[in-house]
């Protein structure tokens, strides 16, 4: 068996591939392929030809061959259409699944380039891709993964609702999330309450579900809301002068703040002292110029509030 036959045999049976020839063309095994079909038929009518109008090669990329990119030349042919009727008068050969019209990559490495733009994404998947012998570049991977079908979306029963940055700190969208599957089902373009209500009534049948994580917090921030109304009778009432502690580590959490501004104020008066200007004590502590100010002009080290 020659090496241009065994070759042949990594090629769909189907479509009756044959490897004419091989060689090496700069760092890439290229292969040159003719089909063996006697006939095609025409995509428009449907009816089979055998006469050849013409032959043209068509470059496609495939899988990697022990670690070299794969280039494949195919000697296309083009046929006549024998129906009078039909407006397609020639036609090139098709190769179904192996090879879709247009396409630059083979069907085999287009399910693989699928796999690695959703799993990895697209600078991480182009390097990976690099090793396995494949020049793919990010933006091709991206192309191949927004080419995908959408698929049919299915109403969940029961729904998570979250919030991500579009922008950090500026910017705020909400995720629709699968409580069932853990999946993401929508994307919207605000966090607010009125954006996600007219999505849940689109979904009439989906159930919105709070975790327990959320309704502590929202319970534990609407309780301090309400309870900073009324710290000066609550001082009074108690006995307490200063903040009215939120909890036990709160006094803790209070020293160390307070031992830690007093420490800024220090390096600040003492960098003064030295000649420093303005600026460049702020840009020295990493604070603003406002702040250097204000522990220069005080009279004292703070004091617990």
């Amino acid at each position: 068996m020659t090496i241009e036959n065994a070759l042949s045999t990594l090629f769909p049976q189907a479509q009756k591939l044959v490897v004419r020839s091989s060689h090496w063309e700069g760092d890439k095994v290229q292969l040159i392929l003719k089909s063996t079909q006697p006939k095609s038929s025409c995509p428009t009518c449907g009816q089979p030809s055998q006469r050849v109008h013409s032959y043209y090669t068509r470059k496609v990329t495939d899988l990697p061959l022990v670690d070299k990119g794969l280039m494949l030349v195919l000697e296309v042919r083009r046929f006549r259409c024998h129906n009078q009727h039909c407006k397609q008068c020639t036609f090139a050969e098709q190769f179904g699944d192996f090879l879709t019209r247009y396409s630059r990559v083979t069907g085999r490495l287009k399910k693989v380039l699928e796999r690695v733009g959703l799993i990895v994404g697209g600078n991480p998947g182009a390097l990976l891709l690099k090793v396995l012998g494949l020049a793919i570049s990010p933006d091709k991977l991206l192309r191949v993964v927004h080419a995908l079908p959408m698929q049919p979306m299915v109403c969940p029963k029961e729904v998570g609702v979250d919030e991500f940055a579009l922008k950090r700190g500026i910017d705020y969208g909400s995720v629709i999330v699968n409580l069932e599957t853990g999946q993401p089902v929508d994307l919207l373009p605000s966090r607010d309450t009125e954006t996600v209500s007219q999505w849940l009534k689109q979904q009439p049948h989906a159930q919105q579900v709070l975790d327990r994580w959320h309704v502590l917090k929202n319970l534990r921030e609407t309780l301090e809301r309400e309870l900073n109304q009324f710290q000066q009778t609550l001082k009074q009432t108690l006995g307490i002068n200063g903040k009215v502690p939120r909890s036990r580590n709160d006094k803790t959490k209070q020293e160390a703040s307070l031992f830690k501004r007093r420490e800024l104020f220090a390096r600040i008066r003492s960098l003064n002292e030295k000649g420093n200007a303005i600026s460049q004590i702020a840009r020295s502590v990493g604070v603003s110029r406002a702040t250097v100010h204000q522990a220069i002009r005080a009279d004292a080290l703070p004091e617990a509030r």
